[in-house]
């Protein structure tokens, strides 16, 4: 049972990897990868940097800065200094629906 339960876990993990790297866009994907962040802290407040998830996502940092201003626009999302704060989740899980 511990082996089926580890395995579980394992295929959950890799299906969302692979859900957050083929979303259809920049946005689609750093939801994903937001999501999955906010999944491992389990609070809705985390610490958030902008290079390392560019290059997570293989995008241009231009283009994850537009998304992320795109996410704060709408409410979803406040970055602050280094840190990203939730402000509505199932927004978020709306996006990628």
């Amino acid at each position: 049972l511990n082996t089926i339960h580890f395995l579980a876990q394992r295929i959950s993990f890799l299906n969302e990897k692979v859900a957050a790297f083929s979303g259809g866009s920049i946005e689609e994907k750093l939801v994903s990868y937001i999501l999955a962040k906010h999944k491992q802290a389990k609070c809705d407040e985390f610490t958030f940097n902008k290079k390392q998830t560019a290059e997570a996502l293989n995008c241009g940092r231009a283009s994850l800065y537009r998304a992320i201003a795109q996410l704060e626009g709408a409410g979803y999302i406040y970055f602050k200094d280094k840190t990203i704060i939730i402000n509505d989740r199932k927004g978020l899980e709306r996006i990628i629906k």
